[in-house]
């Protein structure tokens, strides 16, 4: 079976996470100037971001494997699209502003933190040569960085021709990735979840040192991760 269409929506997949953690920051300013959002209510935006996605992917580990993973992919992917519509429409029509982000941003965080959970699991399920697991890994991860950059370039330049008050259409205009990836993801071949007898449970894997060292790893690094790239 041709798993290539899966490999390039995977890496679309890891662009789409780029878009959600990346575009809102580039627009603090002007959440800050048009609607009075002071630096603390900022700071909260880039936490619920992050906590929501905390959240997603511990909900998402229990339910990945009992229904696979196109219904999880497709449905990321959506919320992505339906999260980042929502950050365009959402601040302007509500009285309070800030509610409306704060609500267009829990939704496409877990869209966002879903991904982060079935993404990696699909590029590492399909039939790849065992050296080649890590380099296939590697360039998915690599499509986030991408993704950061292209937002962040992309965002500026267009900021820039249409002036702060069209911010709206940058968010209407990165949905159009996450929409088009979901119709992929609806058909590309998907590898099968880990079976039943493979699975760790989640109690065994908290009792071991390794696995809390790496969590804690990851912990600091998102929150690390969101800081710097939200913050500065």
């Amino acid at each position: 079976m041709e798993f290539g269409a899966t490999r390039r929506a995977c890496y679309v997949a890891s662009v789409t996470q780029a878009i959600v953690n990346n575009l809102a920051p580039l627009l603090f300013v002007v959440f800050q100037t048009r609607y009075d959002v002071s630096l603390e209510m900022l700071g909260r935006l880039a936490l619920l971001n992050f906590g929501t996605q905390v959240v997603a992917e511990l909900v998402a580990i229990r339910v990945v494997d009992r229904v696979g993973f196109r219904r999880p992919m497709v449905l990321s992917h959506v919320l992505c699209a339906v999260g980042l519509g929502l950050l365009a429409v959402l601040p302007p029509a509500l009285p309070s502003p800030y509610v409306g982000l704060c609500v267009a941003i829990v939704v496409y965080a877990v869209g966002g933190g879903v991904l982060e959970v079935v993404v990696s699991p699909v590029i590492e399920g399909l039939p790849t040569p065992h050296h080649g697991k890590a380099g296939a890994m590697a360039l998915l991860h690599s499509f986030y960085c991408w993704g950061q950059l292209a937002v962040v370039v992309t965002s500026t330049l267009l900021l820039a021709a249409i002036g702060q008050g069209g911010w709206w259409a940058l968010p209407l205009v990165w949905a159009l990735v996450p929409l088009a990836n979901a119709v992929a993801m609806a058909r590309v071949a998907l590898p099968d979840t880990v079976a039943e007898h493979e699975r760790h449970p989640l109690g065994d894997l908290a009792r071991s040192p390794v696995f809390l060292a790496a969590l804690c790893l990851r912990v600091c690094a998102g929150a690390a991760e969101m800081t710097m790239s939200q913050g500065s």
